[in-house]
């Protein structure tokens, strides 16, 4: 069995980008906190990270459709670094001058982190849709393994206590360091291992008219219609519903039970396991052919129950059971939620003729809704559903959330409901799609492509693409017969003829 070089890359990228993200989490509010800030301005510097990609997204994916992924990779990961660097020496200051540093070093880290729109991107290049859902998984799996090691980086951190040409190093501005090595190895990882796919061998061989599916009304039709928006719902709701628990676990826990950087960063390393293993379930039922909608309507519904029992259990002086059983519950719907979603989406966007030559875009558009979701929800949780410590203590049932904390649970019964509508009122809609592009085949089709004058058209080789595609089907576990071996004199006297 290959695996697939591209895979390797993408999940190596994967897992130094999660552990760099999830080692700032459970510290993050003691930081600014420590530094002069308030918790107000901890909120606002949580959510830069997402606002930064959020902003950035729609310019690397425009980048990525016209240039490639490599340049924008890079640079991506180099500005990441830098803002480690920014994030280290925040804490030489102190008050406005150490948060305003610390809200740079975030910012920077959100234009990096929108090169994670790249990966899905490049996986609907070369990777046949069957195949979306289950090679998404993977690349997820490895995500989760950089987000349950990096809340451990914390443990080995608080051991750090020393001084670099007279600059204090310490727990919590060590985290920079964390940042600088890990998005420098995630850079490196691109530069040698991520090659440029070839052109995309799901395009139509003819350029559709401009007036007839490039005009801009027919893009807004495409991006208006509802396989699209529920998607873009479910993106959103699933990741604002995870803020929740980033922005509300380390200050709830510490009061609650009085839990440190290093007791919260085990809390979600634990729970990474989980999600994990659900990871496994997730590409088994993809591998057995379960649609994706019935995955997403399954993982909507835990998701209901886990946040509402984080809203109704999290509550001052409580055991750690009831802490942690709800976190279980909630991040469990993550892995039925985050792949079916994405690979819905894909084949969404393929089905559209207007929007498929944008699939580099319209993947940076679906994770700028996990941005939005990003850095909306954390400002909002600090300010409006994390209670004072007097107020829990004085009120009658002592949770830690308000009950605005129900909005997860809320948005989850919509995706809920989209989901089913999905899955029991759209399963023909390829097939309406494709009579509505003329492309359904009946009696009357012809069963090979004729260009201009009625020339058979063979459809267009790509051998790197052929490469990727059998790699990742072996890696699934199939066999799959090679174009190149069936064909091969047919493309020998193409290729002679191009030359």
């Amino acid at each position: 069995m290959v695996i697939p070089k591209f895979l390797i890359a993408l999940a190596l990228v994967g897992v130094v980008d999660s552990v760099s993200y999830m080692v700032v989490a459970p510290s993050i509010v003691f930081y600014v906190l420590e530094n002069g800030g308030t918790k107000e301005q901890y909120g606002i510097i949580l959510s830069a990270f997402s606002f930064a990609s959020f902003l950035a997204k729609p310019f690397v994916g425009y980048w990525a459709d016209k240039s490639g992924f490599r340049t924008p990779y890079i640079i991506c990961l180099a500005l990441s670094s830098i803002g480690g660097l920014i994030y280290l020496i925040a804490s030489a200051w102190n008050g406005k001058t150490a948060v305003a540093l610390m809200l740079t070093a975030r910012l920077l880290g959100g234009i990096g982190g929108a090169s994670a729109a790249l990966g899905f991107a490049y996986l609907a290049k070369v990777v046949p849709h069957d195949d979306q859902t289950k090679i998404n998984s993977i690349l997820s799996m490895t995500r989760i393994f950089g987000m349950a090691t990096g809340p451990g980086f914390n443990v080995f951190l608080a051991l750090i206590d020393t001084e670099w040409f007279g600059f204090h190093i310490d727990p919590l501005n060590s985290v920079g360091l964390v940042l600088i090595c890990t998005n420098a190895m995630a850079l490196l990882f691109v530069y040698f291992l991520l090659d440029e796919p070839e052109e995309d061998l799901s395009a139509p061989d003819d350029d559709p008219t401009p007036d007839e599916s490039n005009g801009t009304a027919a893009i807004l039709r495409g991006l208006m219609s509802l396989p699209i928006l529920i998607p873009f719902f479910s993106v959103f709701s699933f990741n604002a519903n995870f803020q929740l628990i980033e922005t509300g676990l380390a200050p709830a826990a510490n009061h609650a039970l009085g839990w440190t950087p290093v007791g919260v960063s085990g809390i979600l390393g634990s729970v990474s396991i989980v999600i994990f293993i659900n990871m496994m379930i997730v590409f088994s039922l993809s591998a057995r052919k379960v649609r994706d909608e019935y995955i997403i309507i399954f993982g909507a519904a835990v998701s209901i129950i886990g946040y509402f029992l984080i809203w109704d259990m999290w509550r001052w002086e409580t055991t750690p059971l009831h802490f942690v059983l709800p976190i279980v519950l909630g991040v469990s719907s993550f892995p039925f939620l985050a792949a079916p979603t994405r690979s819905v989406f894909t084949k969404a966007v393929d089905r559209i003729e207007v929007l498929r030559k944008y699939q580099g875009s319209m993947q940076a558009l679906l994770s700028m809704f996990a941005s939005v979701a990003g850095f909306a929800t954390p400002g909002l949780v600090a300010a409006y559903i994390l209670r004072n410590p007097e107020e829990v203590e004085n009120s009658q049932y002592h949770r830690e959330l308000s009950p605005y904390a129900l909005f997860a649970p809320l948005l989850m019964t919509g995706v809920l409901c989209g989901s089913i509508y999905l899955a029991f009122m759209t399963g023909s809609s390829k097939q309406t799609d494709d009579a509505a592009n003329g492309t359904l085949p009946d009696e009357k089709t012809s069963l090979v492509s004729f260009g201009k004058g009625g020339d058979v058209k063979p459809r267009r080789f790509s051998a790197k693409v052929e490469v990727n595609r059998r790699n990742s089907a072996q890696l699934l576990g199939m066999v799959q017969a090679s174009m190149y071996d069936e064909h091969q004199s047919l493309y020998d006297d193409e290729i002679d003829e191009e030359e």
